[in-house]
């Protein structure tokens, strides 16, 4: 989950800037690029502080970062109102958990006669809040049975620049992907070195994976175009130790 809220996450930054860069160039009234540009930090502090590994294991995370990117879109409506044109098409922000559940109760409770009730409960405020204590309560009962079985995970050690080397790839090769994906901070700064922040400089930083996501990785790396079993471009013992330890393993 955390790779896929900041495959999101980073959609919408894209969104976003892209659009910025539309209506900071065209001759819209001032205030309207004021009011966007107070839009644009608010998105960006949401960005920079949730950015990191632990807040995206949080499907709360998930649900603002959607949200942003819904504001988004009715921010180019507006500037498509005032004559902007857009150098993007359109978006289409995805549905989310809580869409769903919103859906299941309107339907449920009108089948009920409750339809005044669900009214009240809909309310923006309310809403938001029911939905995040439902979804994370199930989401802390599907950990709670988890953590009764035995997952096999691999402790390692990743340097400055084996981190940086790592999120460079992850945009070229699926194998770089799900390897970054699967990386477990086991402290506060190397779950900041995920996010680009290095407090121990060149580190190293603590990590474990799960060998279910080394596997994810090594079948990867047969579709990227180098050895298998290698994630291409990358001079890394740990990353190569880890391969090593799940092949003989499986082999």
């Amino acid at each position: 989950m955390p790779g896929s809220i900041l495959d999101e996450m980073e959609t919408t930054d894209a969104v976003v800037k892209q659009l910025d860069v539309d209506i900071m160039a065209a001759p819209v009234p001032k205030a309207f690029k004021d009011a966007w540009l107070a839009f644009v930090n608010e998105w960006h502090r949401f960005y920079v502080e949730r950015r990191g590994w632990l807040s995206r294991t949080w499907y709360g995370t998930y649900e603002k970062t959607v949200e942003y990117r819904r504001r988004a879109v009715e921010w180019r409506e507006k500037f498509v109102s005032l004559g902007g044109k857009p150098s993007a098409p359109a978006d289409k922000p995805p549905t989310t958990a809580g869409d769903t559940l919103n859906t299941v109760l309107k339907y449920a409770l009108i089948g009920g006669g409750l339809f005044v009730g669900y009214k009240l409960f809909a309310s923006r405020g309310s809403q938001s809040a029911e939905t995040r204590s439902a979804l994370n309560t199930e989401l802390g009962r599907v950990a709670r049975q988890s953590s009764g079985r035995r997952v096999r995970t691999y402790s390692l050690r990743l340097t400055r620049s084996e981190l940086q080397a790592l999120a460079m790839l992850r945009g070229r090769y699926e194998s770089a992907k799900a390897f970054v994906d699967g990386l477990i901070p086991l402290d506060e700064s190397a779950d900041a070195a995920l996010g680009g922040e290095f407090d121990r400089r060149e580190g190293p930083y603590r990590f474990q994976i799960r060998a279910a996501d080394v596997r994810k990785a090594l079948k990867a790396t047969a579709g990227d175009g180098g050895d298998y079993g290698a994630i291409p471009n990358l001079a890394s013992d740990s990353v190569s130790w880890v391969f090593g330890e799940e092949l003989a393993r499986v082999a």
